[in-house]
């Protein structure tokens, strides 16, 4: 349980971060995350197989998600509006589910220890947990993963957002024959943000988060395998 934590803590943060970096209100979506995280973590430390960890984590956090839309108003409460919540979170229990996995199985996105699925013993306290090897690595695993699925969420979303602001600059266009002298300063404003913001952002980010699994793969090691 103490994994499933962790991993919430973490994706929870990351979330918060992308939110921030993109926009969007900081706590937009954050307990979904939060949530999705600690089922993840709590399953894989578990049974050891991503797939299914992956999966039960994108099908709580997408559920969550929906499920804030309703209590903040973003959507109206009508059967139609449910129906499209309900194909929703099936798509992206599919869709992060799957990427997630993938991700998992690539050489980036890789556990930094792997040596803790072989039968590492497992702390009997909270103290132990945290500061004994198996806490501190599989802490630091947690932390690696993280780091890749929030960057790459914070990609997504302002590549989502830019393209929509070029398609509605192209269709105010093609309705009016040619944009107006603030519709191509919003645009080009946005295209700088994107251009300049955007490393800052992600290499700020990765910075951070990569410090701290350093440091934790430090003193994991300095305390034995």
């Amino acid at each position: 349980m103490l994994a499933g934590f962790v991993n919430g803590l973490v994706k929870g943060v990351g979330k918060v971060i992308s939110n921030i970096s993109t926009g969007r209100p900081w706590y937009e979506h954050t307990l979904g995350a939060a949530a999705g995280g600690f089922v993840e973590g709590a399953i894989y430390i578990r049974t050891f197989k991503p797939a299914a960890a992956s999966y039960a984590g994108a099908a709580t956090e997408s559920t969550l998600n929906e499920a804030e839309d309703y209590l903040f108003q973003r959507k109206e409460l009508n059967w139609d509006n449910v129906a499209k919540s309900i194909w929703g979170a099936a798509k992206n229990t599919a869709v992060e589910g799957t990427a997630g996995y993938i991700l998992g199985e690539t050489r980036m996105g890789k556990d930094i220890y792997t040596e803790i699925h072989k039968g590492t013993f497992k702390p009997q306290s909270i103290k132990s947990y945290f500061f004994g090897a198996y806490g501190i690595k599989t802490t630091a695993n947690q932390i690696h993963s993280n780091i890749l699925s929030t960057t790459l969420d914070t990609t997504r979303a302002k590549f989502m957002s830019y393209a929509e602001k070029l398609l509605t600059a192209a269709s105010t266009k093609r309705t009016e024959g040619k944009p107006t002298k603030g519709a191509v300063q919003a645009v080009t404003q946005t295209n700088g943000g994107m251009v300049h913001t955007q490393p800052v952002v992600q290499g700020g980010l990765i910075s951070v988060f990569s410090g701290l699994a350093a440091l934790i793969k430090g003193y994991a090691k300095s305390i034995g395998r």
